[in-house]
């Protein structure tokens, strides 16, 4: 091997050497940014949590946590569009995380692309789980298809209901069954939203001027004002139930004491 031949070997392997460690140092960088950048999260400063993603990104655009961490930012903005394509890339590299379908099945329910949401339930390795039940049985409500929703609600456990489904459930039974199940499963709502004030006052209202049942719809509202603490739209409910059975003096002593307040 003759002395030119010798020299180019040698350059050949710094070369090598040089790039791998160069490798090595934009991998950290990109790391370092990833890790920054969701601390930034954490902290609910987005603006200078996407300057470090994209920092990250212009060294390793194929990282799957980075694009998830990119698209949840810009769904943060409303920026649909940006986080549909970075949750789509980060799909493309993890085919199977569930995490991401759901998002994106989140996201077209709320842009109102009710075939993208059922295409891309289809593609999770558990399409009949109870927030994909929840999503289909609110595109049914969407659809005025009570018989639809009601379908996919009564297969969800009660646990899993959010405030808002469980409220599209008790009208899809009110208007579907009969008095008795609506009345029983607005029962089981007060036990998963006993402390929210929105389910008690409709709860209030439903029991007093539904079924007539003041007792029941005014020891509820009692109930919540001496657990949370005195709450004007509470005591206003109070006092709408005492008027409708009709109790005017205690309505009229109600709304003196508000008046005070």
């Amino acid at each position: 091997m003759n002395s030119r031949t010798r020299n180019i070997i040698i350059f050949s392997i710094l070369l090598i050497l040089v790039g791998c460690t160069n490798s090595i140092k934009n991998k950290k960088e990109s790391e370092y940014a990833l890790i920054k950048g969701i601390n930034l999260t954490q902290q609910g400063n987005y603006e200078d949590a996407i300057r470090e993603y994209n920092i990250s990104y212009a060294i390793n655009p194929k990282n799957p946590m980075l694009l998830k961490e990119m698209a949840f930012i810009y769904y943060q903005f409303n920026n649909y569009e940006k986080a549909e394509n970075y949750w789509i890339d980060a799909l493309d590299i993890s085919l199977n995380d569930d995490e991401i379908i759901r998002n994106l099945a989140t996201l077209y329910y709320k842009t109102g692309r009710f075939d993208s949401v059922l295409s891309i339930i289809d593609k999770s390795y558990n399409p009949s789980s109870d927030y994909y039940l929840k999503l289909k049985g609110l595109i049914e409500y969407k659809k005025n298809n009570y018989r639809g929703t009601e379908k996919y609600f009564g297969s969800i456990k009660l646990e899993n209901f959010d405030l808002e489904s469980y409220l599209i459930y008790l009208d899809v039974i009110k208007n579907m069954k009969s008095s008795t199940e609506y009345y029983v499963y607005l029962k089981k709502g007060l036990d998963l939203f006993s402390n929210d004030k929105n389910y008690i006052l409709y709860y209030a209202q439903e029991m007093a001027f539904l079924f007539k049942e003041y007792d029941v719809a005014e020891q509820i509202l009692l109930a919540y004002l001496v657990d949370v603490g005195s709450d004007n739209q509470v005591i206003e409910e109070l006092s709408s139930v005492y008027l409708k059975a009709g109790e005017n003096e205690k309505s009229n002593d109600i709304l003196l004491l508000l008046n005070k307040r």
